[in-house]
């Protein structure tokens, strides 16, 4: 087995900004989909203490995006990312996607530090994704950070952001206006 590179063990703690993976009005027509109602909620939990992380509440509200011929051109774009920037850098082995999901941070809302991968279904997860789907002047607050050493991620309209989904992050609190993002977790075999 070849060791990896050291420009791929940078990438292992670190993340990578793709722009322009949508343009501004594939971001409006993503945030303004004919999703059901029925399928749209708001999540407030807290959890427990991970590896001594400790894990926050959650205030936003989530849309999963089905799975349907409407939304494939989208699946379609975000494969083609997923499988570029997973060779270029992280080298995971990988499956396939989660169901994409549409978070909504109003005025308040937030999520507090956590990371992505932990047990059952999740312990699965190997790369993050996020994409901005609001302009960024349209809203303040709503930082992307990662922690415990990243400055906040530059948000600009239609960029992705791909990170190990073991990396601590966090959603600052939306202080004005809407933020809207798409996300998704890439899947293969659990870390041994």
């Amino acid at each position: 087995m070849q060791a990896p590179s050291q420009a791929q063990v940078d990438y292992l703690t670190n993340y990578v900004v793709v722009p322009d993976v949508f343009t501004p009005e594939e971001c409006r027509k993503i945030v303004y989909s004919n999703i059901p109602a029925s399928q749209a909620h708001v999540s407030k939990f807290l959890k427990g203490t991970v590896n001594d992380l400790e894990m926050h509440s959650r205030n936003t509200k989530v849309k999963a995006m089905p799975h349907v011929d409407d939304f494939n051109w989208i699946y379609d774009r975000v494969s083609h990312y997923v499988r570029e920037v997973n060779r270029q850098c992280f080298r995971f082995k990988i499956r396939h996607l989660t169901d994409l999901q549409i978070l909504e941070y109003e005025n308040t809302g937030f999520y507090g530090t956590h990371v992505d991968v932990g047990t059952g279904e999740t312990s699965r997860r190997k790369l993050s994704l996020v994409v901005f789907l609001t302009p960024p002047e349209e809203y303040e607050g709503g930082e992307l950070v990662m922690k415990p050493w990243f400055t906040p991620v530059s948000q600009t309209q239609g960029a992705a952001v791909f990170f190990p989904s073991y990396i601590p992050h966090e959603i600052t609190p939306v202080t004005r206006g809407v933020r809207h993002t798409l996300v998704t977790w890439v899947l293969g075999p659990s870390y041994t």
